[in-house]
């Protein structure tokens, strides 16, 4: 009998090592995914500096929301083609496309793709900042930002760089 429990405990110790393992690993994907969706942003911000925030919610109200920076026209989709990309609301890889004017945004979906007003309205697709248009399985809002003198605040540069 001591020899079985001998080899059950050498067992545990190996799954629990490698159950550690797999956590480390998770973590790392993690991190390294942020990374690169943080990198994305910078740039955005670096190049053409975001006017507006665009909120999307999955339409059945399960998961959480997405805040996503938006330049003053691009295209919204699944793929990593779209300017924008939002996963797991049922969008095709390009959906529609945005451009903001005179603070509104103004949305021409894309051949194949449905874009509804959320609280009915009429046929135009221009939308006010905190009216809700319905895309896929996502509820999507935006939200005006005020457009700084400066690209890059120091605040954020001072934590997004390596000479902090």
């Amino acid at each position: 009998m001591p020899a079985t429990y001998k080899v059950a405990a050498l067992l545990l110790r190996y799954l629990l090592a490698a159950l550690g393992v797999l956590i480390v690993l998770k973590g790392a994907n993690i991190t390294y995914i942020d990374l690169r969706r943080a990198a994305r942003i910078r740039k955005m911000e670096n190049e053409n500096s975001a006017v507006a925030v665009m909120t999307c919610l999955p339409a059945d109200r399960q998961g959480k929301g997405m805040r996503l920076p938006l330049t003053r026209s691009g295209c919204v989709g699944c793929s990593g083609g779209a300017d924008v990309t939002v996963k797991g609301c049922g969008l095709r890889a390009r959906h529609f496309e945005y451009e903001i004017r005179s603070g509104m945004m103004e949305v021409t979906p894309l051949p194949g793709a449905k874009v509804n007003r959320l609280n009915g309205g009429g046929d135009t697709l221009l939308f006010r900042p905190g009216e809700k248009l319905l895309a896929g399985k996502g509820v999507f809002f935006f939200k005006l930002i005020r457009r700084a003198a400066r690209p890059v605040s120091p605040e954020y540069r001072r934590v997004y760089t390596r000479k902090g």
